[in-house]
């Protein structure tokens, strides 16, 4: 072959080559025996964003190393220790590969082969995108998306590593009250965004230490490491609830809600992470049966409770399948005249060995379990239907639980059932609890009832937290006396100057004052005295089924008129 020919392939190849690794993916730079630079390529200066006019055919390797720390790819790394480092990969002799993240956050996967001539060929990836896919797909499975808090299995795993090593560790669950009712008024995106503040607030009550997780929903879990016992527990716990009880913004909505907590501890790895995070659970379950924005902490005693109490919902269930549930009333008396006023709608439950059962017994499951809605339904169509045969304009009383009046179907429910049976509005008295007030759409909810023309009562009065400001607020017909203060009249000192309070503030608000759970004459005869006007309870009568209706008499030989009456509205 001519000596030309030669010299143009040799010169063709030359090109071909040179353009291979100008336009090849990767970064490249060769090295000979001397760690001479003898081919370096645009991708690898444009990587690592080194200089051209330095990075080029005979630098030498400890150029590339000085001139990556200038660029700040190595931060918190002398060029010794970098050039210590590289030489001593250089000098094992051996194929390498590793993945280098950069000072500007680049993630760059480098190869290394040694030649046979003693000189290394080395290609420099970009794989930063893919890194960050990689590191995002790693955060989320351990993450909650919308807050940015750890999630189910990243708390499991902390939990099971506390555990692991026989640390005592505590984990507490947290179910927010009233968060439903603003995703329902409020929609979705103002829910994220309450979630998102619960999120912040959970971070300042508590140690860097400390791990919080969203469980799902409104449900959260915080599992805190050795060094605090229990009465530190539940310090935190009093804490959360009351940062979480502040309210909220919500754009121009201001909206409060509550916590509730349960408490479950471990020490020297007495239980398994699942078993730790469900007793926790179980007793939020209990901290919420009694009364809400409290906390309690696990007994084994609450795991017996529970699974009666799954036992007596499923049992419910079927209950309400065969309609075994009926509605019993109890009358409620004016006090003046020891008439009947009203009467009390019951819901009883007819169980095939334990007989009747009172609604107290019962109704607290179906709240926690949203039967109480299917049941309030049926109580409010039945107890209008059965009142419109009773005699005389005597009303029927209807209680309308926190979770039915957070429903924007409340209203239509009882324009239904006034409609269907025929009963005069003026004869349904709708019983509000005082935790409804605090629902978002509860100005327009009892206006609505006021122009119907229903009357209204704010239930168990005292219990809750209704305020002045609610009083004057919304349009009340009557105040119901919680029956807790009626039960203590006998019992506290202040138990009778509490009532009578009660009284005088209804009547200053021109409102009728009622009492529940009368059981007892000298009862009576203090209500009767501070002024309360109408009363319901053992004294007069147990509940009756609506055939015995027709036949009750007046209450009035239980009754002192002159001396009861004195003052009364």
């Amino acid at each position: 072959m001519p000596a030309r020919t030669r010299t143009r392939r040799g010169q063709s190849a030359t090109l071909l080559f040179k353009l291979a690794i100008e336009n090849m993916a990767q970064g490249l730079f060769m090295l000979d025996a001397n760690q001479k630079i003898i081919v370096v390529n645009p991708q690898f200066l444009d990587i690592y964003g080194l200089p051209g006019s330095i990075i080029k055919v005979g630098a030498s390797a400890r150029d590339i190393v000085e001139q990556s720390i200038l660029a700040g790819n190595y931060p918190g790394l002398s060029l010794d220790a970098a050039w210590a480092r590289a030489s001593n990969r250089l000098a094992a002799k051996q194929p390498w590969r590793i993945q280098q993240r950069l000072g500007n956050g680049k993630v760059v996967e480098i190869a290394y082969a040694p030649m046979r001539d003693g000189g290394w060929v080395t290609t420099h990836l970009d794989v930063t995108e893919r890194q960050n896919a990689e590191d995002r797909l790693a955060y989320l499975a351990q993450h909650d998306a919308l807050t940015g808090l750890a999630n189910r299995a990243r708390a499991l795993d902390v939990l099971a590593r506390h555990i692991e090593h026989k640390a005592p560790v505590s984990v507490l669950c947290l179910d927010l009250d009233r968060f439903k009712a603003v995703n329902d008024t409020l929609g979705h995106a103002h829910g994220d965004d309450l979630l998102q503040q619960v999120a912040a607030r959970l971070r300042t009550c508590l140690r860097e230490t400390d791990t919080i997780a969203r469980l799902g929903g409104d449900e959260f879990a915080i599992v805190k490491p050795p060094g605090n016992r229990r009465l530190d527990d539940a310090r935190l716990a009093r804490r959360i609830i009351a940062a979480i009880g502040a309210p909220f913004a919500l754009g121009d909505h201001r909206v409060q809600i509550g916590a509730s907590i349960g408490i479950a501890t471990a020490s020297r790895g007495a239980a398994t992470a699942k078993t730790l995070l469900r007793q926790a659970d179980t007793a939020l379950y209990r901290a919420k049966a009694e009364g809400r924005g409290t906390f309690r902490v696990f007994d084994p005693d609450m795991d017996r409770r529970l699974e009666q109490r799954r036992v007596l919902e499923v049992e419910l269930r079927d209950a309400m399948a065969q309609g075994a549930l009926e509605l019993h009333y109890q009358p409620i008396i004016d006090l003046q005249t020891g008439a009947i006023t009203a009467f009390e709608a019951l819901p009883h439950w007819n169980h095939p060995t334990r007989g009747l059962i009172a609604p107290h017994a019962f109704i607290p499951v179906a709240e926690e379990t949203g039967l109480i809605d299917p049941i309030g339904a049926w109580v409010l169509r039945t107890a209008c239907s059965e009142a419109q045969n009773w005699p005389g304009d005597i009303a029927v009383a209807v209680n309308l639980s926190q979770s039915e009046f957070g429903q924007g179907t409340c209203v239509a429910r009882v324009q239904s059932a006034l409609h269907e049976s025929g009963l005069h509005p003026g004869r349904l008295d709708c019983e509000i609890g005082e935790a409804a007030l605090l629902e978002n759409q509860a100005d327009g909810t009892l206006n609505r009832f006021r122009s119907m023309g229903v009357s209204l009562t704010l239930d168990r009065f005292g219990s809750g937290s209704a305020s002045l400001g609610h009083l004057r607020r919304f349009p009340f017909d009557r105040l119901k006396i919680d029956r807790c203060f009626v039960r203590d009249l006998m019992h506290t000192n202040d138990a009778r100057p509490l009532v009578a309070a009660i009284a005088a503030l209804g009547r200053s608000l021109g409102m009728q004052v009622s009492a529940e759970g009368v059981h007892t004459r000298a009862q009576l005869d203090i209500l009767q005295a501070v002024g309360c006007r109408r009363a319901q309870g053992r004294v007069f009568s147990e509940p009756m089924t609506a055939g015995a209706i027709s036949g009750a008499a007046p209450f009035d030989d239980w009754l002192d008129h002159p001396s009861a009456t004195a003052g009364a509205a």
